[in-house]
């Protein structure tokens, strides 16, 4: 009899020990979601500066063309009447021009109005997430709740769903979360120091402070590579990229690929670029290209000192109508 319960017993503790396991992978994938959601915020506020700076220019040049218009006012007394005349066409010229500028002011200043609501909502909507997670991180150390935790979890998931779909509906695509795992092949042999592997999956991993760095490719290779499977098609428009900001081995040019077929990959073209600033280790986007494959390589073909890249980020944009992980 007493032997009975006890199988019961341990029974229900393995179940409990199994959801609470399960708990913290949905607390994990929260606190990505909401990670996900400061990121989308930095980028709404950096595109708030870029129309910032477009609204600053386009005042200035304004104030040049109205100095423009006083100092030809001030020349019409003086000359005769066909100078005149053309004096007179000169200034409804510049009259045009500053109408222009006008409206064109106007644009930026609504479309400055717009992201703004835009960051706010983003905002509110993050703080909503940060709080939940927080409460629910909370919750799960007390050992409370594991009901109301997972129906909270589900509910989080189904409305950063529903901000992706906005985001990708309002921009025409969206950045593929990377995943470390889509790496497959890559060339050569990672470095290593202090016990970690400076490998390709280093390039996905969203870390600054790491990058990927073979070290058994001679100067001048040109042709370092990293094969992803990135789990389904996906239509890609742009691809972004961090170098490290050494110049020796900051990407100065690369290729885009794509394979319809697994192993034994057909690899193909679908953009090249060389125009790769080096000395930064700023994220540089690059676009003009569509393709749709599940299979990618990305190749560099010439750094800016000859030697192997130091990667320190990939980005993926696709404008798929579900897009990545």
């Amino acid at each position: 009899m007493e032997s009975g319960k006890l199988q019961k017993l341990k029974a229900k503790m393995a179940e409990i020990s199994s959801q609470i396991d399960e708990a913290d992978e949905r607390k994990a994938s929260a606190k990505a979601a909401t990670i996900q959601a400061q990121q989308r915020l930095e980028k709404a506020e950096a595109e708030n500066i870029s129309i910032q700076k477009r609204i600053t220019l386009l005042e200035k040049e304004l104030e040049d063309v109205n100095r423009r218009q006083e100092a030809i006012a001030e020349k019409l007394p003086e000359q005769g009447d066909e100078k005149m005349q053309q004096l007179k066409e000169e200034v409804k010229e510049a009259r045009t021009v500053m109408e222009e500028i006008g409206a064109r002011l106007t644009e930026a200043g609504q479309k400055r109005v717009e992201l703004t609501r835009d960051i706010e909502r983003t905002t509110e909507k993050y703080e909503v997430y940060e709080g939940r997670a927080q409460m629910l991180e909370e919750t799960l150390k007390n050992g409370q709740g594991k009901g109301e935790f997972s129906v909270e979890i589900v509910r989080m998931q189904e409305e950063i769903k529903l901000l992706e779909a906005k985001l990708r509906e309002k921009q025409g695509g969206i950045w593929l979360q990377r995943d470390s795992s889509w790496v497959v092949d890559s060339t050569g042999t990672p470095w290593v120091d202090n016990g970690v592997t400076y490998d390709a999956a280093k390039a996905l991993d969203g870390d600054t402070g790491t990058y990927w760095n073979v070290i058994d490719t001679g100067q001048n290779h040109n042709n370092w590579y990293i094969v992803l499977d990135i789990a389904a098609p996906q239509t890609l428009t742009r691809v972004a990229v961090n170098s490290y900001g050494d110049t020796t081995h900051d990407i100065a040019a690369f290729k885009l690929q794509s394979s319809q077929v697994g192993s034994p990959y057909s690899w193909e073209d679908v953009v090249s670029v060389d125009n790769v600033q080096g000395g930064t280790d700023q994220r540089q986007v690059f676009g003009g290209f569509q393709g749709t494959a599940r299979y990618w390589r990305f190749v560099v073909t010439r750094t800016h000192g000859g030697w192997q890249p130091y990667l320190i980020e990939l980005n993926l944009f696709s404008i798929s109508p579900a897009s990545g992980k």
